[in-house]
């Protein structure tokens, strides 16, 4: 109750980070239990609950089974986000995912005006290129740097803002 009260603005996505949950060998990305537009203290409680269960639902476990995770020895926090409706929202791979290439990053765009997949220079911005993308490969470059390893950045734009929504590794 605490949390959702201390983000003093509704609506908020209630989601799980789970110890095991990311890797570069696999991830968990839609096994567990995420809550949208979550708008009460009652409605964010369940959620919680609904979290924290999912980390042993027959999706979740049918998922750790097939790729040797041992969910006994994990555990799951629940975050707490302010829900933004963005103009545009992707990902952006700090390797191309398919070649292992470091030499390119690749900015999946699932909507707006850009919806498509576009491959950019890590360390140079092209002529057109948007602010809003330049500042997430400067992002993805500070991440890379400072994890040692390369990422996968969800993101989300609002009026000109990068949101960054998770960060984890690349999966092969």
């Amino acid at each position: 109750g605490e949390a959702f009260r201390s983000l003093e603005s509704v609506p908020v996505a209630v989601r799980s980070s789970a110890t095991n949950e990311d890797s570069p060998e696999q991830s968990f990305v839609g096994q567990h239990f995420t809550c949208l537009d979550v708008d009460s203290e009652e409605a964010a409680l369940k959620a919680v609950i609904e979290c924290w269960q999912s980390l042993f639902s027959a999706k979740a476990l049918s998922y750790a089974y097939h790729f040797g995770v041992d969910l006994l020895s994990s555990s799951m926090a629940v975050l707490m986000q302010q829900v933004i409706v963005p103009n545009s929202r992707g990902t952006l791979f700090t390797v191309d995912p398919i070649t292992g290439s470091p030499d390119e990053f690749v900015l999946e765009v699932h909507e707006g005006p850009r919806l498509g997949v576009y491959r950019l220079d890590p360390y140079e911005r092209r002529p057109g290129e948007s602010r809003a993308w330049s500042q997430l490969r400067h992002i993805g470059l500070l991440l890379d740097e400072h994890e040692r390893k390369y990422e996968t950045l969800e993101w989300g734009i609002t009026d000109s803002q990068v949101y960054l929504l998770r960060v984890r590794p690349v999966t092969k």
